[in-house]
């Protein structure tokens, strides 16, 4: 019997390649491991991870998994060891991952926790951009801006299309990520509250939620343009928080005075009682199949003294 690691070594380059970018990530660090040649062989295949979650703990340390719960014990190790070991996963310019949690809701007022932000960015600015599709950012507090952009500044902006994030941002610093690259790529939002936002600079994304203190009616009327002129695809949505009560009854007058037919039709009976006004506007745009085809929609406006609520689906949906 010829011995495994005899075995594996004969085998040819490329089929052990194949059988490397098919390995799990624990599995390929223990390839590493093995010889010299195993760890450069494995340095030139590309990762595609589903999941990697960066769980911040006390005194800059921090756990990295690749699930929700890949281990009984919640073992940390020192945040330069675990950054060490991201960019690692990152070396070769081909490897991406789905999603990047970063996940420290309660160490949000935690000096450190800038400082693990701060080193992370400063590592993955050495590297090419990263490929990561969806990141969500899950600190409560984060005041140090400039530095938050300049981590989403490490991602491709050609693959990140989600920003998820549940701290507060200033109006200076969603400039500052409204002037990237990135920001002009993205399809989806969830944000946490924003300062005086420009709601101009949201109008090229497909899914729309944050949280306001005050809305006006043109604002308001903008998103409802937009949407039904852009041809986004059906399930597009902007959902507005609002802090303090909306003037809704202000808002229907602004869509009067722009020859809008006012009608209340709730979608469903529950609507009746937890909205002021469930607006429908039908409009055509082309479907995204090979023949272009004119799809019938509607975009559905719901109002309360809270929340401000679109979102676009078939005509015929709610009939």
């Amino acid at each position: 019997m010829v011995p495994a690691d005899t075995f594996w070594q004969n085998l040819p380059t490329i089929f052990k390649q194949t059988v490397i970018e098919h390995l799990d990530y624990k599995s390929r660090c223990c390839l590493r491991k093995c010889s010299k040649s195993d760890r450069e062989l494995e340095e030139q295949c590309p990762v595609s991870l589903e999941k990697i979650i960066f769980k911040l703990g006390f005194n800059r340390t921090v756990r990295m998994m690749f699930e929700e719960c890949d281990s009984e014990l919640d073992v940390f190790y020192p945040a330069v060891d675990i950054i060490q070991d991201f960019s690692q996963i990152f070396q070769n310019p081909r490897s991406k991952c789905s999603m990047l949690e970063i996940n420290g809701f309660a160490r949000g007022s935690d000096p450190l926790t800038t400082d693990i932000i701060q080193e992370l960015a400063e590592n993955l600015r050495h590297f090419h951009r990263v490929k990561i599709e969806k990141l969500k950012f899950w600190v409560n507090v984060f005041h140090a801006e400039e530095m938050f952009v300049n981590l989403i500044k490490s991602m491709d902006p050609k693959h990140l299309k989600s920003i998820i994030l549940c701290h507060e941002i200033s109006k200076n610093g969603m400039e500052l990520l409204a002037a990237t690259e990135q920001w002009t790529r993205l399809k989806k939002i969830g944000f946490g509250e924003i300062e005086d936002p420009d709601f101009d600079s949201f109008l090229h994304l497909e899914k729309i939620r944050f949280v306001v203190k005050t809305i006006n009616p043109r604002d308001v009327w903008k998103l409802v343009q937009n949407f039904v002129t852009a041809n986004r695809p059906n399930g597009s949505y902007f959902d507005i928080t609002i802090a303090h009560d909306a003037n809704v009854p202000s808002m229907l007058k602004f869509f009067q005075e722009r020859n809008i037919e006012l009608k209340n039709e709730p979608i469903r009976s529950g609507d009746l009682h937890k909205y002021i006004h469930t607006q429908r506007f039908k409009f055509t745009k082309i479907a995204v199949d090979e023949e272009n085809t004119v799809e019938e929609v509607m975009l559905i406006l719901k109002m309360n003294n809270w929340n401000v609520y679109g979102f676009i689906c078939k005509a015929d949906k709610y009939s």
